[in-house]
């Protein structure tokens, strides 16, 4: 009785031991799989960019040389910025948030793929940030000046142009300005034409080849180089990357649940709208998506 219970017992230490180092194996190639790719990364991709916009110095210059002005300082930076005011709206997740020494609020974004929808994620995003300026206490006269800055790694109107700068105006009198404080500037990596500084020129061409020509595309560069080599941030990387792979395997999951065709359905609808990066995001919610669409 014993011989056969201690015999059970070391057969099931064995299975135990086994699944033990299958799993190291596997969080060991997870691992080396994320330091790979971690070291590939360049600015263009939403970490980098957010890890190197997080000095004062790199985002205000950036600022700086796409608004074509000068800026003191900037008094508030927050990367990968989380706004969701409300379990019944849909939080928006930015790659850079940052207020001036005037209470200015400037949002940029890289956006590495083509969405139909992106001038209405512009819209949504000037919503969403006035509405959280406002949760700080500020009345709407109070409002400040709020951009919100695409940087797109393709030509999101196809005019070739460097820079797509929209402000409202009267449609009666182009003159004759809203002033509301609103701003949305979309930058073209593959643009060829339009006003635009040597300096832009230079940025846009450094995120789209890599090759650094002028003194700040030599520091972002160096930043790039030196965050790489940051083991606090890889290890940061790493658990941002895992928390979207676990956020995937949940919505696989809530998915299947709900069945393939609901969930390819969804998938659809957020391609139409250009908000398929929501999947991506840590916060993934699939449950409000589903209901947002009126899918059951």
């Amino acid at each position: 009785m014993n011989k056969r219970n201690t015999g059970k017992s070391f057969e099931a230490s064995i299975g135990n031991d086994s699944e033990k180092k299958n799993g190291v194996k596997l969080e060991n190639r997870i691992r080396e799989n994320l330091e790979e790719k971690y070291i590939r990364l360049e600015l263009r991709d939403d970490y980098m960019f957010g890890a190197v916009m997080s000095n004062e110095k790199n985002c205000r210059k950036l600022l700086e040389i796409i608004l074509g002005i000068r800026i003191a300082k900037l008094d508030y930076t927050e990367v990968q910025k989380t706004i969701d005011l409300s379990f019944k709206s849909k939080g928006i997740r930015l790659d850079v948030f940052v207020t001036d020494e005037n209470g200015n609020a400037y949002t940029v974004e890289m956006q590495t793929t083509s969405e139909r929808g992106l001038p209405k994620r512009s819209r949504y995003y000037h919503a969403l940030t006035d509405l959280n300026l406002l949760a700080k206490g500020a009345g709407y006269r109070e409002l400040p000046t709020n951009i919100v800055i695409f940087i797109c790694m393709f030509d999101p109107f196809g005019d070739g142009r460097y820079i797509y700068r929209f402000r409202n105006i009267c449609e009666d009198d182009h003159g004759l300005r809203l002033n509301d404080g609103t701003e949305k500037i979309f930058l073209n990596t593959k643009g060829f034409k339009g006003d635009a500084s040597e300096e832009l020129k230079s940025l846009l061409g450094y995120i789209e080849s890599g090759t650094a020509t002028d003194s700040y595309t030599k520091e972002l560069a160096a930043a790039v180089y030196n965050a790489k080599r940051d083991g606090k941030r890889m290890v940061d990387y790493m658990k941002y990357e895992l928390n979207i792979m676990d956020a995937r395997d949940e919505g696989i999951a809530i998915g299947e649940k709900r069945g393939k065709k609901n969930f390819l359905l969804l998938y659809k609808k957020l391609a139409a709208d250009g908000r398929l990066q929501e999947l991506d995001c840590p916060d993934l919610d699939l449950d409000l998506l589903f209901k947002e669409y009126g899918i059951e």
